[in-house]
């Protein structure tokens, strides 16, 4: 329930530089560098807004459950959450907060990510969703039988990887190929892909439950090993950090 603020201080020093109290756990973050609005979503719903420059901040409430997934498209805010919608926001300078323009019910319910692709496409609890650009209609829903836990683009598709440990690859017609679960990768938790530094390759990071990482080679999937964060909880992200990778 706090948001906490750091600040370098050469290498890997940190300072914290503020602290901030808020009503409910943060569940997802979102910093839009263009407008300089930190998002925060929170597990009531609600989400939290802070600027620094202009200082500004503002408190919006709307969804019934946890706020999941941010981002910024053009000038509008999207959010989705546990509540199996997505709303979008505006600023509206006048009243100093922001205004829900749309509220959208996924047919697939919960959601957990957002990515624009094709329109926007969103993951949640049970399959994968399309929307429309323009008047965030669903346009085409894929079900799964496994919860959607991440989306990520690769080469003009979707990669969506799967509670049970599968990774599917969708096109504008749907699934074009499924792999796993394979041996003890029964689980996704958070995923990522970055550029191997000396075999020039794209790897699919697959973070799961007790701290491992599978890596897939992109684009034949074929896997490339597992291995240990030495942490025995859930990866929950795992960041390109120059040319290598970070997970958490």
């Amino acid at each position: 329930r706090r948001l906490i603020a750091w600040r370098g201080e050469g290498g890997a020093a940190l300072a914290q530089e503020n602290a901030i109290d808020l009503p409910a756990p943060v569940t997802t973050l979102l910093y839009h560098e263009a407008s300089r609005w930190l998002f925060c979503g929170l597990g009531s719903g609600e989400i939290a807004a802070f600027r620094q420059e202009p200082l500004s901040q503002a408190r919006f409430a709307g969804h019934a459950a946890a706020v999941t997934s941010m981002l910024v498209h053009e000038d509008v805010l999207l959010s989705g959450s546990s509540d199996a919608s997505v709303r979008a926001w505006k600023y509206d300078a006048g009243q100093g907060t922001f205004a829900c323009m749309a509220t959208v019910p996924i047919p697939t319910g919960a959601v957990a990510a957002i990515l624009p692709w094709k329109g926007f496409c969103v993951g949640s609890a049970g399959g994968v969703c399309r929307l429309g650009s323009q008047d965030l209609q669903p346009m085409a829903s894929f079900d799964e039988t496994a919860r959607v836990v991440a989306l990520v683009p690769y080469s003009d598709r979707v990669i969506a990887a799967l509670a049970d440990g599968s990774v599917k690859v969708y096109g504008e017609g749907g699934e074009e190929f499924s792999s796993g679960p394979i041996g003890e990768h029964t689980t996704n938790t958070a995923v990522a892909i970055v550029r191997h530094p000396h075999a020039n390759l794209d790897l699919l990071l697959c973070g799961q439950q007790l701290g491992y990482v599978t890596a897939y080679e992109l684009p034949a999937f074929r896997p490339r090993g597992t291995f240990t964060t030495g942490y025995e909880g859930d990866v929950s992200a795992i960041l390109p950090l120059g040319g290598e990778s970070a997970a958490e």
